[in-house]
């Protein structure tokens, strides 16, 4: 009677530890896998804010460029155009800025970049709108291009940084195994959820 106890209580603990191994591996497959997955969507992000922005740029000095042509009319239906085209892209990436990131993120994004470019656009308008601008004006508004050029290079490569060190979004949440209470490695729902199972 004691072994068959016994040999019970052993196929019990087995069939525990089994699932227990099973449940690890699964964690770590699945980990692995959103990993992947997250590190693809946040490099594709990175690429989207340096692309909106370089056209951005591209556009303003072909505007600056091109201001002392006679169809202006033409140019600045052009110019509005491509805002709405930015503008439309803009609001996703920002979206997108806020799944991957905080909201800090999102803040420098709109101080640093959006609101600088965005500036240096009314002053063009301006400009295509009331007449030609002084060279002193066009050497600042070129200037300005080039440091908002220079300050998308930046942002994206903390970003950049920030995924490689998997310090970003879902990548921080999910790298952390010493945390106990981290529900990115123990909620099956939420694995579901992140493989869209």
């Amino acid at each position: 009677m004691a072994s068959i106890i016994s040999t019970i209580t052993i196929a019990v603990i087995g069939v525990f530890l089994t699932a227990w191994f099973n449940h690890i591996h699964w964690l770590n497959k699945n980990r692995e896998e959103i990993r992947i997955r997250e590190t693809i969507e946040a490099t594709s992000l990175v690429r989207d804010i340096a692309n909106i922005f370089d056209k951005r740029i591209v556009t303003q000095r072909l505007m600056l460029r091109n201001i002392f042509l006679e169809n202006r009319e033409v140019m600045l239906e052009e110019y509005k155009k491509s805002l709405r085209e930015y503008s439309e892209r803009y609001n996703e990436v920002r979206f997108r800025l806020r799944y991957f990131s905080s909201y800090s993120y999102v803040i420098d994004f709109e101080r640093e970049l959006n609101d600088k470019i965005v500036e240096n656009s009314y002053e063009i308008e301006h400009i295509l709108k009331y007449g030609r601008p002084k060279k002193l004006k066009f050497s600042e508004l070129n200037e300005q291009l080039n440091i908002i050029s220079v300050r998308v290079y930046e942002y994206c490569a903390l970003l950049t940084s920030d995924i490689s060190s998997e310090n970003i979004g879902v990548l921080k949440k999910i790298n952390d195994w010493k945390d106990p209470n981290n529900k990115y490695i123990s909620s099956l729902f939420l694995i579901k959820r992140l493989l869209s199972l």
